[in-house]
């Protein structure tokens, strides 16, 4: 695949996910601040730079949200013991009841757009997205080299 297909891919992946985005109604946060809990969720012990590399967040915005989210009681920081001294990050039990009801939204509102596919279309949007994932790994790996080195299963 060029990467003229790849960028043209992109544009309307992320087309797809504004739609989305649009969507997501869950009072007082974001989808940005919904991606990073679920990052964090999903790789407890993980510090900010390994999720800025993740998902190509900037820096400041990153932390921004990152203060909101402990702030609200979501996320925690905890100053690892020993060398390097890095902050892990962690979900709170209330950050996972609250991920869980996002989950739950964004699961909502995927399956009402796309029920109104025809069968066939819903076929083909499968291939397409099939196809962009296979794109996207050769463009961008699953995970930082950060995140593969403690996670023996990626």
């Amino acid at each position: 695949m060029s990467d003229d297909s790849v960028k043209e891919v992109l544009r309307k992946f992320y087309r797809v996910i504004a739609i989305f985005s649009r969507d997501f109604r869950y009072p007082g946060y974001t989808l940005n601040d919904a991606v990073v809990l679920g990052i964090v969720a999903r790789h407890p012990g993980i510090i900010a730079s390994n999720i800025s590399e993740y998902c190509a967040i900037d820096r400041g915005y990153l932390s921004k949200t990152l203060k909101k989210l402990e702030s609200r009681g979501l996320v925690d920081r905890e100053l690892q013991n020993r060398p390097p001294f890095k902050k892990l990050l962690n979900v709170t039990p209330l950050g996972v009841q609250i991920y869980n009801e996002i989950e739950e939204l964004v699961d909502r509102s995927v399956d009402e757009h796309l029920s109104v596919l025809s069968d066939d279309e819903m076929r083909g949007f499968q291939n397409e997205i099939f196809a962009l994932l296979q794109s996207l790994n050769k463009v961008v790996p699953d995970y930082p080299d950060s995140i593969k080195k403690d996670r023996p299963d990626v």
